[in-house]
Parts: structure tokens; sequence; C-alpha cells
């Protein structure tokens, strides 16, 4: 009983390691492409081009989608707690105190 314990503990630590993962990773893509989307709206003004218009509206759709996905990730593996945007490096759970690091 004890080894499915263990079992059970370092699957969730891994799922949340996974999850911390996906969540860095998605917010480096937000500050690596605000930059570009703010250039790409200065050269629009000067510049009629049709692919600025489609490269603008695909790094909308992901800086806007990313923040959503990320709230998902930011919960527990466990009992589906939200850590919030204050703690960024839980580690345990303050609802259910799992393990997670």
């Amino acid at each position: 009983m004890n080894n499915n314990e263990e079992n059970k503990g370092k699957k969730i630590i891994e799922k949340f390691q996974r999850r911390q993962t996906i969540s860095i990773i998605l917010t480096a893509i937000i500050v690596f492409l605000s930059p570009f989307l703010i250039i790409s709206f200065y050269f629009s003004k000067f510049y009629k081009l049709e692919i600025l218009k489609s490269i603008q509206v695909i790094m909308l759709v992901l800086i806007l989608i990313i923040p959503v996905i990320t709230v998902f990730l930011r919960r527990c593996p466990n009992c589906g707690h939200f850590f919030g945007r204050y703690n960024i490096a839980p580690t345990y759970c303050s609802k259910c105190g799992i393990k997670l690091k």
C-alpha cells in the first residue's frame, strides 16, 4: 500500500512539473510575440500588406488564448485547486496538502 502511495505521489509531481514547463513555455511565447505584434501594427500604418494583417490576427489570438490556457494549468493535479497568480512556484497544495515538488 505504501509503494502505491509513493507511485501516486510521483505521478502527481511529474504531472505538476509538466504543467509548470508548459506554462513557462507559453509565457515565453507571449513575451517573445508581444514586441513583434507592436512592430507589425506600427508597420501596418505605412505598408498595406495583407500578410501583416494575418500575422497580427494570429499573434493576437495567441496572446489572448495563452493566458486562459495558463489559468487551467495553474491548478493542483490532485484536487484542482487554483494556485492563483501570486503563488508562482508552489511546493505543496494549500487545499489538499499534497507535495508538488
